[in-house]
């Protein structure tokens, strides 16, 4: 069985994306500014880990920290782990792929491998 994955769009405290990505029995988390569209190498910061209710959740943050939409998700094949590289295939309703996390100098990059992305636009009219 796959791990999975989520996108989801956050508007708070500024809108940008979240990229969760399962990990055991927690998520991986990322944040990508701006939101929609994404331009590879992107920056990315990370999150405190999040609970896996978040690969299927949509709406309200406790804490009035906004409102969550999910973008896309579906299952998360690891291809390398180590402390400063993540390597993973994705494959969603959005985006089917390999990408890669990288640390470098202290700063996490997002960065793109062979991928088709389907619709990574700001067009967000389809989601549920």
């Amino acid at each position: 069985m796959h791990d999975r994955f989520a996108i989801l769009l956050h508007d708070w405290p500024e809108p940008h994306l979240d990229l969760l990505l399962q990990h055991g029995d927690s998520l991986r988390a990322w944040r990508i500014s701006p939101a929609l569209p994404i331009l590879f190498p992107c920056l990315a910061l990370p999150l405190p880990n999040h609970r896996l209710i978040y690969l299927d959740y949509t709406g309200p943050i406790s804490g009035n920290r906004g409102t969550v939409q999910n973008y896309d998700r579906g299952t998360l094949q690891w291809l390398h782990i180590s402390e400063d590289d993540l390597q993973f295939y994705l494959e969603g309703r959005q985006l089917r792929g390999t990408f890669r996390l990288q640390m470098r100098d202290g700063i996490w990059e997002l960065q793109l491998g062979l991928t088709e992305l389907r619709s990574f636009t700001t067009d967000t009219t389809d989601l549920h």
